[in-house]
């Protein structure tokens, strides 16, 4: 909503509100006749749906980054306060997240 699409197009509210409008009154046709067909292309349903399935599933992602953080700390530290490796596993796990950050735009 406060960002740009898909194409780098800004999405601001009038825009949004409108095309809410316009899939609400597209997608109710019940009065149609049954030969007649309607589809429609709208950014916002792009955009709506991107983002539901975006953070859908955000809290099985943090924490299965949680699960990989204490594998790579228990496989690649000793078991004392000296040659602990805390620093390494979290760049290693911060650029694979900047990569998925980077995939998305």
């Amino acid at each position: 909503l406060h960002g740009t699409a898909s194409r780098g197009e800004k999405v601001d509210v009038i825009s949004y509100e409108f095309e809410g409008r316009m899939i609400d009154m597209f997608t109710g046709r019940e009065e149609m006749p049954g030969h007649m067909e309607l589809f429609t292309n709208i950014q916002r349903q792009f955009f709506d749906s991107f983002v539901g399935q975006t953070f859908k599933d955000m809290d099985k992602l943090v924490l299965g980054y949680i699960l990989v953080f204490v594998y790579v700390n228990s496989m690649l530290s000793k078991f004392n306060f000296v040659e602990q490796r805390l620093g390494l596993s979290v760049v290693g796990i911060m650029s694979v997240f900047m990569g998925m950050v980077l995939a998305y735009g």
